[in-house]
């Protein structure tokens, strides 16, 4: 099961090859082409899509998901497919600023909503793939950082509801002051319960004293816990304890079948 969690995980990380011998010759001495291509099936997705309120911004993922579903089986792939190289969604950071899907054509980055946050700018973009500023998703850090950026959200760790660490290891403050529980980026999720909560015990580990939701915040985010029916314990910790008992805890249960449920394995 553990396995089957860091294949779903790297299944939407960048990868570097190795290629078919004269497979990046082959994708480069066709990417004028290819980039009409996709801007054909980007230009399908917004007739189907563009009446969507303020479209295409925001719509990255939607975007990726639907053109990269257009392109599979096309006959102006085959070339590649027959060597085992099929469109592949990816999703990362990009340049430490921006959350990103994309497509992987083996050597090729595509990015067929590469005008969701900048309408201004082309709708495709396509990149030998070891040009662009990428970075796969594993380390709670860079989510923390890069979403503090793209989303315009205060982000602390989690220590005020430790039994949901692992699948929601931070709160969340956004510019209207409202408080709320982040859950985990799904393939950090996978590759945290595949390494044994390796990757959060790291995390935790180097955070600095004091990183911690502020007073006013965890007062107010106290009050939403205490309201009735919330299902679960309001129990504010330091770090060292979620490291100590919450963690090792999940690693107990990690191959139960209530457990691996969640992870949609």
């Amino acid at each position: 099961m553990r396995n089957k969690l860091l294949e779903n995980a790297a299944a939407l990380d960048l990868v570097s090859g190795p290629w078919p011998v004269g497979l990046e010759e082959s994708l480069m001495a066709r990417s004028e082409e290819l980039f009409e291509r996709f801007m054909g099936l980007r230009r399908q997705v917004d007739r189907d899509l563009g009446h969507l309120p303020h479209y295409p911004w925001g719509q990255c993922e939607t975007i990726t998901r639907r053109v990269r579903s257009l392109a599979l089986g096309k006959d102006w792939l085959q070339e590649w497919t027959v060597q085992g190289i099929h469109p592949r969604r990816i999703y990362g950071t990009l340049k430490d600023l921006y959350f990103q899907n994309a497509i992987q054509l083996g050597p090729l980055y595509i990015d067929p909503a590469n005008n969701t946050v900048n309408v201004s700018i082309p709708p495709v973009e396509i990149l030998p793939a070891n040009k662009v500023l990428w970075c796969n998703l594993s380390d709670p850090g860079e989510y923390r950082r890069v979403a503090r950026r793209y989303l315009n959200l205060a982000i602390y760790p989690n220590t005020c509801l430790p039994v949901l660490f692992p699948f929601i290891p931070f709160i969340a403050i956004n510019p209207g002051g409202h408080v709320f529980p982040l859950r985990h980026q799904d393939v950090i999720l996978w590759k945290d319960a595949a390494s044994n909560f390796a990757i959060s015990d790291q995390w935790l580990a180097g955070l600095a004293p004091g990183d911690r939701l502020p007073a006013v915040a965890e007062a107010a985010l106290e009050k939403a816990v205490a309201a009735e029916g919330f299902p679960l314990e309001w129990s504010p910790c330091d770090p060292m304890d979620i490291r100590a008992s919450v963690l090792p805890d999940y690693r107990h249960q990690l191959d139960s079948p209530q457990l691996m449920a969640i992870f949609k394995t």
